[in-house]
């Protein structure tokens, strides 16, 4: 089992709130529960939407899988306060440090819960200016589903053009956190430091998780309301030209990012960042096949979870799946939401200015997903492609085929993709 940015079920590593000193132990006795084989008592602590997602049956399999990979559990360590109400434990395995990540309801119930590789702390890119730009807290969403966020202001008078950030799919912070890298981070601090505001929120699913029904859940709630909310919200401030702001979406928030722009319908023009050009569930069919063959050999495991996948893909286009059905903690009637609202089409009806980036090591969008784009801007005066080639999905620089492991590797967007963004919405060029 690779450990991903998320191992286990989708809306279950959702953050929620409220951590307290009885939640820190309670957090390290989950884990050695876990070690104990102790998972009915372990599950006795999971809210009932994190019971729905992650049985206490399916527990021991998802822990078994953990230890397959990184070795037998050895200890836990002193747990600690993280961000949006998660508690921190660090746990040690034979082969390898992880960090364990629970997240509390306000009633007291663990709602998130998933295990990542024990990480470097965040170290600024050597673009950023810290002395060319301010950041402050900047609350946004509604009233009933308020989410924090920070905006990244050049430091003088303005007024600025500006940005906001969407994030792809699954729960995601405010610097779209993934394994070492904050891509999100990267750009605020780049752009900001070169004269273009950036603002970025919490998702929903971090910031709320515990009271979203994973059995109606859309990409509206997941995304696209608060996207619109967030615009409303960026335009709202001193020093920013509300005439200038743009949206910078990226994967499944660059996929949706022309149905935002066109509800919005004030944006001054769309970024797609590695927007995928496929239905949800047919690119994790592709990206697993993909991943599975990196070692030029297709495990039992492997070979298993594609097949899962190929399972749940016929049955969503025969109509036999029923109603509970998940993949990968996505509920069926998530993934058939987006599936039906054909995203990438939605561009044709922009009238603002496109641009479209990638990097040529994204083994999670391809030059295939891209030429989907391309087919329906074809002809469009004010739409633009750049693909970069040692870039990978979150705009890092690697060499050699891209993969998964390397988001746990220190890294940044590259300079050449913010120099690309500046140009682009401060002087309508590349």
């Amino acid at each position: 089992m690779r450990i991903s940015r998320c191992s286990l079920p989708w809306l279950a590593c959702a953050a929620l709130a409220g951590e307290s000193v009885d939640n820190l132990k309670t957090s390290r006795a989950l884990i050695d529960d876990f070690a104990a084989g102790r998972f009915e008592e372990a599950a006795a602590f999971f809210s009932d939407d994190l019971k729905d997602a992650l049985p206490a049956g399916r527990l021991g399999e998802v822990w078994g899988q953990i230890q397959d990979q990184s070795g037998h559990f050895v200890s836990s360590g002193e747990p600690r306060a993280g961000a949006a109400s998660c508690v921190l434990v660090p746990v040690k395995f034979e082969k390898a440090e992880l960090e364990a990540r629970v997240c509390w309801t306000p009633d007291g119930r663990i709602g998130g819960l998933h295990f990542a590789p024990a990480l470097p702390s965040y170290v600024l890119p050597d673009y950023a200016d810290p002395a060319a730009f301010t950041e402050k807290d900047l609350p946004t969403g509604s009233k009933d589903w308020p989410l924090p966020g920070t905006l990244a202001m050049p430091v003088g008078k303005g007024p600025f053009p500006a940005v906001v950030l969407v994030h792809g799919s699954g729960p995601n912070d405010r610097d779209e956190s993934v394994g070492a890298l904050k891509p999100f981070k990267d750009i605020a601090v780049g752009l900001a430091g070169r004269g273009v505001a950036v603002y970025r929120y919490d998702k929903r699913t971090v910031v709320h998780g515990g009271r979203l029904k994973a059995s109606s859940i859309t990409i509206d709630e997941e995304t696209i309301e608060d996207a619109v909310l967030a615009l409303e919200t960026l335009r709202r401030q001193p020093g920013i030209d509300p005439k200038r702001v743009y949206l910078v979406g990226h994967s499944l928030g660059a996929a949706a990012a022309p149905e935002i722009a066109l509800r919005d319908g004030k944006t001054a023009g769309v970024i797609l960042l590695a927007p995928s050009g496929k239905p949800l569930v047919e690119k994790i069919l592709e990206q697993s096949e993909r991943i599975a063959r990196l070692d030029g050999q297709v495990d039992e495991a492997e070979s298993k979870a594609i097949e899962e996948v190929r399972a749940f893909l016929k049955g969503m286009k025969d109509g036999t799946l029923g109603p509970e059905a998940r993949l990968l903690g996505m509920p069926a009637a998530y993934l058939a939401d987006i599936e039906a609202r054909r995203l990438p089409e939605k561009a044709a009806e922009l009238i603002v200015p496109v641009l479209v980036l990638r990097g040529e090591r994204d083994y999670q969008v391809t030059a295939e997903d891209i030429a989907a784009w391309q087919k329906v801007l074809e002809g469009r005066a004010g739409a633009r492609f750049k693909t970069y080639p040692k870039l990978n999905h979150l705009f890092a620089p690697g060499e050699g085929p891209g993969n998964p492991d390397e988001y746990s590797a220190p890294g940044h967007v590259s300079s050449e993709v913010i120099a690309d963004l500046v140009h682009w919405i401060a002087e309508g060029r590349l």
